[in-house]
């Protein structure tokens, strides 16, 4: 009986947190806006972040991927399993083991449940969930009032506050090993931030606001990676190469074709 309480409070839990970070998800897409206009590298995008989500250890999570509408350089993950990728962030990348490290970085936050544990209502001695339970059975008005106060709060979160440097670096290293777990090249993520960190435009990068500095960034990845005996400068020799590149550089000309120009 223990058992089936405890499975109960769990999927009700998973409940919740994917019912928050659906509006989180929508409120996101609201500002930002759906980039729409090349079905054929959203449909590319979701590939490569199943194979990665498969790897990352929660599999009651439906995971969904998705363009949003922005030149700024930048990705967002919202509670249960929805992850957004800028157009211009995408337009930066320079092989699938890069977005895979890109997504396995959102990933990672949704798995370690880094946005959620941060905003879920906390009362007092009351779990965090017994408290989010209470709120969603008073009936739908309080119900509604409840999750737009911690959908807001999350959002707020998401594009100005962000989640502070300790959850960041775990989600590198998290990202890594999930993307490693996936068949991809880990230090590929480790590329991605670098880049980013050398472009001209850098200092502008509004990713700043919510993450850790990038040479921070690079620092404490590459020690993790020293620890976990992966070095930065490997590539791994992946099975059918030739196809992934192709399938990527096909992906990433149907986006480019059809631009955001925000």
């Amino acid at each position: 009986e223990k058992d089936s309480d405890e499975r109960e409070s769990i999927a009700k839990e998973v409940k919740e947190e994917r019912e928050v970070g659906r509006q989180m998800a929508a409120k996101l897409i609201g500002t930002v806006g759906l980039f729409e206009a090349a079905p054929k590298a959203t449909q590319y995008l979701n590939l490569v972040g199943q194979t990665v989500a498969n790897r990352s250890g929660r599999p009651e999570i439906d995971y969904r991927f998705a363009i949003l509408k922005s030149d700024e350089a930048n990705a967002y993950a919202t509670p249960g399993g929805y992850v957004f990728v800028t157009v211009g962030l995408l337009l930066q990348l320079k092989s699938e083991a890069e977005l895979a490290g890109v997504l396995a970085h959102e990933i990672a936050h949704i798995t370690e449940k880094h946005m959620y544990n941060e905003i879920r209502p906390k009362k007092g001695g009351t779990s965090a969930t017994e408290t989010m339970t209470r709120f969603l059975s008073r009936g739908s008005s309080e119900l509604g009032v409840a999750i737009s106060k911690v959908v807001n709060r999350g959002i707020q979160i998401l594009l100005e506050e962000g989640l502070g440097k300790e959850k960041e670096h775990a989600a590198d290293q998290v990202g890594i090993i999930y993307a490693a777990a996936a068949g991809y090249d880990g230090p590929a993520l480790y590329a991605v931030i670098e880049r980013l960190g050398n472009g001209k435009n850098s200092g502008q990068i509004k990713v700043h606001k919510t993450h850790p500095p990038f040479p921070e960034r690079l620092k404490s990845l590459k020690k993790f990676m020293a620890t976990q005996g992966i070095s930065p400068s490997t590539r791994a020799k992946q099975k059918g190469l030739a196809v992934l590149d192709r399938r990527f550089h096909e992906a990433m000309d149907a986006l480019a074709s059809r631009g955001p120009k925000t």
